[in-house]
């Protein structure tokens, strides 16, 4: 199957795939992983919501997930964003700074 995205637009569904694949990734690893992070009994199968998971690839990202590695990232974004007085929501277009006035 394929899609015409006319021109121009090949970088505005990637850049929307991209985000859309990130986000993802990130509900699997608040929602599902990490809080049963202790638990993994639960973390032997995918969630009934993502059942095409594959098990073998469901394995791989609880792996990542509960890494050390990940969990140094993890934490360290997470004070980072503690840090933070406002939350963040223009985009760089939107941005007025001292050098645009």
């Amino acid at each position: 199957m394929a899609y015409v995205a006319g021109e121009g637009g090949k970088k505005m569904v990637l850049s929307s795939a991209t985000k859309k694949w990130k986000d993802f990734k990130s509900t699997l690893t608040r929602k599902f992983i990490l809080p049963f992070a202790n638990e993994k009994e639960k973390l032997k199968e995918p969630p009934q919501l993502y059942n095409f998971i594959e098990k073998s690839k469901w394995d791989a990202i609880v792996a990542s997930r509960l890494s050390l590695d990940f969990e140094a990232v993890h934490s360290g974004q997470s004070q980072r964003r503690e840090k933070c007085e406002y939350n963040h929501r223009l985009s760089r277009k939107g941005y007025v700074g001292l050098e645009d006035q």
